[in-house]
């Protein structure tokens, strides 16, 4: 099993005793041993030299004796030798190295019969030698000095005068051996060794206390230090340091001290800022969450606890932006935010979501009387006006309201329902407020159920495209298709788009769905093509969202590039408000487009705001008059005049023109009358399939000679997108 980290970890404090301790331990090593080998080499040198002298005198004093053999004068040269405690036993050899005269002076030792020292092998004859060497018969370890006995030929020992002759010769005339105990040197050394280690023990043992005092004024305020770092990493800055030392710890500490401090502040002014709105310092998102998630749970514990959630979008917040500017509407926003708080008490939270939004959480409310009663309190407080940098100005809000109730488990789904309510109160003539009720939440559970569905809608095959000929009133033939998305659901049936384009566009599935109805477009239309009807122009609608991103044209070229349809075969319908809400990226785009030779159609014309601008500065080659125009032109005199001055402002500017929404002979009539170019209704075709398309271009349109003829049902699999 591994050794965790943990537990491998060593302090500073342990690491510093132990290097201390150690370096005590290799100090009193190194100095016990230098000692112990000096006061050895010392005592044993000393004890050699000290024979080497005995032996030397001895052999002086042994001279006449030996020469004349004189055995009682040797013997009192022995005895005499008896006074000294390292002289073990004395030997009086002749010259051929046999014993004249022996004596040991320790009891029970036998003297080696033969000498260890061999004289003939070491140096001249007159010196003196020795040799250490352990005794066979006791075991002990002995030192044997050998010493000469030297006589010089011009000088006998008989002769009563010195002749000192430069040119005497030595003779040997006997030796004296002495043997040398080391017991009592071993003694000595063995009570030193004992000395030793009481010695290196105190000094270890005081260097032990020292590194405790050491530790203790160096390694605890370290501690210390370690202990607050650790609680800075866990996000605890609520901590004093208190060291006092004399020395560059106690400045650290107090620096540390400061820094712990800092970082307290900046910590709390971060969690300020991250909890709360930079413009009218109220809670922001994140907190109001936070709050209200811990109101969910407390309310899943306790059934008696009660809440209300009111969220409010201004009316007109726009409007104030653009004309008066951002600052003014910064000021505003700051004033309502105020206004809000008074209109709450302090157990409440009212949070700024950004832009104009912001959200309240009423807690422990009994029943809707009191959120109600909130809401109108705030709706007169705003009828006050305000008054910024000169400008009398008088706001409004439009409030939903969601009553704390079983079903909610995620504060997600809370705000989801109160925004829901904000803007069916919006729906209902702003200014007001509305009360999120259970159909409104089956009308949300079915919305979450549309979107999941949806999300797999093209994976499944369920989407299909349908197809409204265009018919133009001179050739009376049909000249183009515009491609229009359904939703074949396998529970709820055929589901048009005006029921889920808005929901693909809220999720950002758009883009996807998007593509898929371009590619399936212009696959389909290549197969009419090579069936002979060349002449057909496929439109497609595209949405504002897809009109954000650049790489729109990038994408639509590869498109007619892979299905091979030529670009002038394809067309593109987008609404007037799309240009005016994204003129210059709309322009980029046009700008792509036009040299890609892809024609522009402006979608839903007179349906809001028209602008003649939007026609003259942008390349669009085909207008469509909205519906709602083309209703009343039989009937109402001013919807005829608007429509026939469209078509011929359109006619100058070089401009086709579709009017859709045909529904009746008269109104047909009038539009050829009017010189129309082409006509889109229920009158001549309703949206069809691919197949039934196919059976009406053959009916009504003649092939054009040389194409690629196909004698199927005119639908092309494709497979290229899920």
């Amino acid at each position: 099993m591994p050794v965790s980290r943990a537990k491998r970890r060593i302090s500073i404090a342990t690491k510093f005793n132990l290097l201390t301790i150690l370096i005590i331990l290799m100090t009193s090593a190194g100095i016990s041993f230098f000692l112990m080998h000096n006061v050895i080499s010392y005592r044993y040198n000393s004890l050699l030299r000290h024979g080497l002298i005995v032996a030397g005198m001895a052999s002086q004093t042994s001279e006449y004796c030996i020469y004349t053999g004189d055995r009682e004068t040797m013997m009192q040269i022995v005895e005499s030798l008896e006074v000294d405690d390292d002289v073990a036993y004395v030997c009086l050899l002749n010259k051929e190295k046999n014993q004249l005269m022996r004596k040991s002076f320790k009891s029970g030792l036998k003297i080696p019969p033969v000498s260890v020292v061999n004289s003939g092998d070491h140096g001249s004859p007159g010196k003196i030698l020795y040799e250490e060497f352990v005794n066979t018969e006791d075991g002990n370890r002995y030192i044997e000095v050998i010493a000469p006995v030297v006589s010089f030929a011009a000088q006998k020992p008989n002769d009563g005068v010195e002749n000192n002759t430069k040119d005497a010769h030595p003779e040997i005339l006997g030796y004296v051996q002495l043997g040398l105990s080391l017991e009592n040197l071993y003694k000595s050394i063995n009570q030193f060794k004992v000395s030793a280690f009481l010695f290196t023990s105190l000094f270890i043992f005081i260097g032990i206390a020292f590194t405790l005092f050491l530790t203790k004024r160096i390694t605890a305020p370290l501690k210390k230090l370690s202990l607050a770092t650790k609680k800075i990493s866990e996000g605890v800055f609520e901590q004093q340091i208190s060291v006092r030392t004399n020395d560059e710890i106690s400045d650290f500490a107090s620096a540390f001290s400061r820094m712990i401090e800092h970082l307290r502040v900046y910590r709390d002014q971060l969690k300020h800022t991250a909890f709360h709105d930079s413009l009218t310092n109220l809670p922001n998102r994140n907190l109001f969450m936070e709050r209200l998630e811990r109101l969910i749970e407390h309310a899943k514990r306790d059934t008696q606890c009660a809440f209300s959630v009111l969220f409010i979008d201004l009316d007109r917040f726009k409007v104030i932006n653009d004309s008066l500017g951002h600052l003014v509407g910064d000021k505003l926003l700051i004033f309502i935010a105020q206004k809000l708080e008074k209109c709450l008490r302090k157990s409440d939270t009212v949070a700024r979501f950004g832009g104009d939004e912001f959200a309240i959480l009423l807690d422990n409310v009994d029943d809707d009387f009191n959120a109600k009663f909130v809401a109108e309190r705030i709706l007169e407080t705003l009828k006050e006006p305000f008054s910024l940098d000169g400008h009398r100005i008088v706001a409004s809000a439009s409030i939903g309201i969601v009553l704390q109730g079983e079903f909610y488990s995620r504060p997600e789904d809370i705000l989801r329902d109160a925004d829901i309510t904000m803007y069916r109160a919006k729906m209902l003539g702003k200014a007001r407020y509305a009360i999120f009720n259970a159909e409104m939440h089956a009308r949300a559970v079915n919305f979450l159920q549309l979107e999941a569905d949806l999300r797999h809608a093209i994976e499944r095959s369920e989407l299909i495209i349908y197809y409204q000929p265009i018919v133009s009133l001179e050739r009376d033939e049909i000249i183009g298709l515009e491609s229009l998305i359904r939703w074949q659901h396998p529970q709820r049936g055929l589901i048009l788009p005006d029921d889920f384009i808005p929901l693909a566009e809220e999720t950002s599935m758009i883009d996807k769905i998007g593509h898929w109805v371009i590619q399936n477009a212009c696959a389909q239309n290549k197969a009419w093509h090579d069936m002979g009807f060349s002449n057909i122009t496929i439109t497609v609608n595209v949405s504002v969202l897809q009109f954000r991103h650049k790489e729109l044209p990038e994408q639509i070229g590869a498109i007619i590039k892979n299905t091979g349809l030529p670009a002038d075969a394809f067309e593109l319908e987008i609404t007037e408000s799309t240009v005016i809400e994204n003129k210059g990226l709309v322009l980029e785009i046009f700008k792509e487009l036009n040299k890609m030779k892809i024609h522009l159609m402006m979608d839903d014309f007179g349906n809001g705001f028209s602008s003649i601008h939007n026609l003259k500065d942008l390349p669009f080659s085909t207008l469509k008059i909205d519906r709602s125009l083309i209703l009343d032109i039989a009937v109402n005199p001013d919807a005829s005049a608007i429509v026939k001055s469209i078509i011929d402002m359109a006619h100058s500017l070089k401009i086709k023109v579709i009017a859709e929404g045909v529904e009746t002979q008269e109104q047909m009539e009038l539009l050829r009358l009017y010189r129309c170019d082409y006509i889109q209704g229920y009158l001549l075709y309703c949206p069809m399939k691919a197949e039934e398309i196919t059976h009406v271009l053959r009916q009504k349109n003649k092939p054009v000679s040389g194409a690629k003829h196909n004698d199927a049902c005119g639908i092309l699999p494709f497979t290229g997108e899920n």
